[in-house]
């Protein structure tokens, strides 16, 4: 093989190797930006929640004598301000609407037991064990690639609130890997299009151009 032949590969190479480094990151700021935004929004979704039950619990639990020394009593008087507080109700069902990453809503008591849920199933059971939606936020490149992209997962925001400095009911708002990579992909394959036109049209560049920058070497080594 000769020389300008090596080199001309060589150059070619680099510019596609560093293009392509590039582009990695640049997917990874996208996706980045998808999971950043899922947080904003279902973070916004779980404190309206938030509020529609500290309202539930005002509203249901203002009129009623709690012996603070039974706390089962607490409990079965909060599940029922809950259950049947109708604004609550409406926000839970509604949230879809306008998050279509939301897996879930459960709303649970300070033992982590399930009061109310968008799945009616969960009601009195323990609260699913998920991880918090925060450590996919935070995750190395490597690892929110194959989160995002890997097994499904639910991953939980969670929203404290408290009674007397004590978290006494907690809003847990699902986020599913599988809802995320569905409506933040087609803009990232439309980045990912633009992305290899444009490595396709810096190898042809610099194929091109290293052969033409290297001609007048290929003729002195002729005349040597």
């Amino acid at each position: 093989m000769r020389l300008k032949t090596k080199l001309v590969l060589a150059i070619t190479g680099l510019v596609f190797l560093i293009s392509g480094i590039l582009s990695l990151v640049y997917v990874i700021q996208l996706l980045h930006s998808a999971v950043q935004q899922s947080y904003d929004t279902n973070r916004m979704v779980a404190n309206q929640v938030q509020l529609a039950v500290r309202k539930a619990l005002e509203s249901g639990l203002s009129d009623q004598t709690v012996d603070p020394n039974n706390p089962a009593q607490l409990r079965t008087l909060a599940a029922e301000a809950v259950r049947n507080n109708a604004a609550l109700q409406a926000v839970v069902q509604s949230v879809n609407r306008y998050s279509f990453t939301v897996y879930d809503i459960n709303i649970g008591d300070s033992q982590s037991i399930t009061l109310l849920s968008t799945n009616p199933d969960n009601e009195d059971k323990p609260l699913p064990v998920r991880h918090n939606y925060q450590e996919l936020h935070d995750a190395n490149p490597i690892e929110l690639l194959r989160q995002v992209y890997g097994e499904p997962r639910v991953f939980d925001i969670v929203v404290p609130l408290d009674r007397n400095g004590e978290p006494f009911v907690t809003v847990h708002v699902g986020v599913r890997t599988t809802f995320l990579r569905a409506f933040y992909e087609p803009w990232i394959t439309r980045a990912l299009i633009w992305m290899g036109i444009v490595l396709g049209a810096a190898l042809v560049s610099a194929f091109l151009l290293s052969n033409l920058a290297l001609r007048p070497m290929e003729q002195i080594t002729r005349q040597l």
